[in-house]
């Protein structure tokens, strides 16, 4: 009931004593590393969804959140493997489907990342940040027509999404769209001053270049395609038709994408 109306000092305190009580209880394993989950103690929370686990190794409900704390202290191949046995276990656990998108990203495993977000959109069409992370990962292979497609439907959903417009302008600009890119960018420029000067130092470039179109088949090998890099790490404008890069580098969900 504590953890339910957050007193997180109060619901800690209870699963402890289940703890101290009997110490193979997995739920209050479970239960306790949902709170330092929620605290934001990691180290905590993966020692005590660890021994939930360990005790009741089918424990389908302590496994994605371990999956998740893996993810979030970046262990990306160890959350896979997580949302994996879930999914042996419940295989119509469609959330599952979702975050191991995200790890597959993370591990580079575009395609694979792919097949889940298809499968897992196919549930739950509306789930905006699902889109968004198809979007992300289409153009990490190249697909930036994919990736336009996908963030039409994102800016459809929450047209308050600046990023959305961010990226879009950029995968526009890769599939030559170059006056869709700059109405894109300065719509997002001016939806959220915080990244003015970022923002304003891509469009340069899309404005004083041509751009070099992508298409899924005339794309490189996948690989590090969207990279957040600081703003001082921005390129200068020269006289080539470079494409622009990664203006974000806030995080994983806030990226930008370059060829």
């Amino acid at each position: 009931a504590r953890l339910i109306k957050k007193d997180l000092d109060g619901a800690q305190e209870d699963f402890e004593a289940d703890i101290e009580m009997e110490p193979d209880l997995p739920e209050a394993h479970y239960a306790l590393g949902t709170v330092q989950s929620m605290r934001g103690n990691l180290p905590a929370a993966a020692e005590h969804l660890d021994n939930a686990v360990r005790i009741k190794s089918n424990y389908a409900v302590a496994l994605p959140l371990r999956g998740n704390v893996k993810d979030r202290r970046k262990d990306f191949a160890g959350a896979v493997k997580d949302y994996n046995r879930v999914l042996e276990i419940t295989p119509r656990f469609t959330t599952v489907l979702y975050l191991r998108a995200k790890s597959l990203r993370d591990v580079k495993e575009y395609h694979k990342s792919l097949m889940d977000l298809d499968e897992f959109l196919e549930a739950a069409p509306d789930f905006v940040e699902g889109v968004y992370l198809r979007s992300n990962v289409r153009a990490m292979t190249g697909d930036f027509e994919g990736a336009v497609a996908d963030l039409d439907r994102v800016i459809e959903l929450d047209p308050k999404r600046a990023l959305a417009f961010s990226n879009r302008g950029l995968a526009r600009f890769r599939i030559g769209d170059k006056a869709g890119a700059v109405a894109d960018l300065r719509k997002a420029m001016a939806m959220d001053p915080s990244r003015k000067a970022k923002i304003e130092a891509v469009l340069e470039q899309v404005e004083d270049s041509e751009p070099a179109v992508l298409t899924a088949k005339s794309a490189p090998e996948p690989g590090v395609v969207a990279v957040p890099v600081d703003e001082e790490d921005l390129p200068k404008k020269s006289g080539k038709a470079a494409g622009p890069e990664s203006i974000d580098g806030s995080g994983q969900e806030e990226t930008f994408f370059v060829p």
